[in-house]
């Protein structure tokens, strides 16, 4: 187990906000988008990206130590080696969202001078388990995130209670389709 000494390390519970971005008459894949609100401070406006792979170990240890990051640099000595245990809760956080995600609204677009069509899928996961964030590392002048990034850590476990509180029910209600949730491209 990857033992790190942070005060981010309290166990809390989270809502993972999951949009599958989809394109017709496009060479584009399907593109996953990962955003994250803990459930106590439960507002659209405190969602976060959740980033769960080509993240280095150094964006890790600096997350961890509350050092701001931007996942998409890389230099000559960037590794992302890390240890097969992390890995394992890493993927069992991808396990977990994949099993328990409710679908809770389709967006479609659609362009008719080009004939291509979009459409959003937003999903939502209940989850516990301990993340390290920092700021988002602008590198870039025109950049419009100004939020924080959430790596995951380990202790993952899906919150079944969630769905029984008042707070599921604010997240139900709302809508995303005006959720700019591709606004940092690459990640």
């Amino acid at each position: 187990m990857m033992k790190y000494s942070f005060c981010q390390n309290e166990m809390k519970s989270y809502v993972i906000i999951t949009f599958e971005d989809e394109y017709k008459i496009s060479q584009h894949n399907k593109k996953i988008y990962n955003w994250i609100i803990e459930v106590d401070n439960i507002k659209l406006d405190n969602m976060s990206i959740l980033v769960l792979d080509n993240y280095s170990n150094q964006n890790l240890m600096d997350c961890i130590n509350g050092k701001k990051i931007n996942p998409t640099l890389v230099f000559s000595k960037t590794t992302y080696n890390f240890n097969e245990e992390y890995l394992n809760e890493v993927s069992n956080l991808e396990r977990i969202i994949k099993k328990n995600r409710k679908k809770i609204q389709i967006i479609k677009k659609k362009w008719i001078s080009t004939g291509q069509k979009e459409k959003i899928t937003v999903y939502v996961t209940a989850v516990k388990g301990l993340f390290c964030h920092s700021k988002y590392l602008k590198i870039e002048k025109g950049e419009k995130y100004n939020g924080n990034i959430y790596l995951p850590i380990s202790k993952f476990s899906y919150y079944d209670n969630f769905w029984c509180l008042d707070k599921a029910k604010y997240i139900l209600k709302n809508d995303f389709s005006n959720i700019k949730f591709n606004i940092v491209s690459n990640l």
